[in-house]
């Protein structure tokens, strides 16, 4: 198929108007929802860019097939009102499925920090946790604690279901405010310089994680991070065990 410079023209500006779409709501995708380093936590990279290409490639080839110089105004007209709809239709349902997946609450859970996503949260027990906890954010993430089983009955309920593969950091009944497992967490986090210890390997990403750090280094703890697509990652505590940075160091 020869191109004549009518739709090569169509397509530079099909183009062009993808790719303001993407950037305008850039920020809303990397910069809120999947705000480092959750990104790649959350193990969506490679579905953003399969999405930006369906985009892309969508606008394209539909142009080609439909956008010619032969056709009147009204048709032309009436051909790109509907490469927008289904260019849009795609771009709607694509943040729709990136929204169900970003990570909505960092759950502290015995021994480490799980990232948790929109889907994998039990929504039926979502009306049972303490507010303001009973209502996800629409762009950030929370920090939640979980609380312990509080007789022999919660607890087998508890056991039955993580043998399920539901674990307490998935149920809403269980968060309790982060300021509330604030004690456990000084238990569970480990001096950093253990792990440098441990893992010497690990110094260069971490003094680089921590370059910029505005207090006493030696101070800093840190927990695994976990999500269900990654082990692999650590997450800093400063001052009142307030997360401070990421590092892509397996923790455990």
């Amino acid at each position: 198929m020869v191109l004549d410079r009518f739709s090569l023209r169509a397509i530079g500006w099909n183009f062009l108007l993808s790719a303001a779409a993407l950037l305008l709501l850039a920020p809303l995708v990397i910069g809120m929802w999947y705000a480092y380093p959750f990104l790649e936590v959350m193990g969506v990279g490679k579905l953003i860019i399969l999405m930006s290409a369906i985009h892309f490639g969508t606008g394209v080839v539909l142009t080609v097939l439909l956008i010619s110089s032969k056709k009147t105004s009204r048709a032309l007209l009436t051909d790109s009102l509907l490469i927008i709809a289904i260019q849009t239709s795609a771009l709607v349902y694509g943040l729709h499925v990136l929204s169900n997946a970003r990570p909505v609450v960092l759950v502290f859970e015995v021994d480490r920090f799980v990232a948790v996503a929109k889907r994998e949260i039990l929504a039926s027990e979502l009306s049972l946790a303490t507010p303001p906890l009973n209502h996800l954010s629409l762009v950030s993430i929370r920090l939640v604690g979980t609380k312990m089983p509080n007789d022999t009955k919660e607890f087998l309920s508890d056991l039955d279901l993580s043998l399920q593969g539901i674990e307490r950091s998935l149920r809403p009944s269980w968060w309790i405010p982060y300021e509330e497992a604030l004690p456990k967490i000084a238990l569970a986090s480990r001096p950093l310089t253990t792990l440098l210890a441990r893992k010497p390997e690990a110094r260069e990403i971490i003094e680089k994680t921590i370059r910029d750090f505005r207090f006493d280094t030696a101070k800093i703890r840190y927990l695994p991070l976990t999500s269900g697509y990654t082990r692999d990652w650590i997450v800093l505590l400063g001052p009142g065990f307030q997360p401070v940075g990421y590092a892509h160091i397996d923790g455990f």
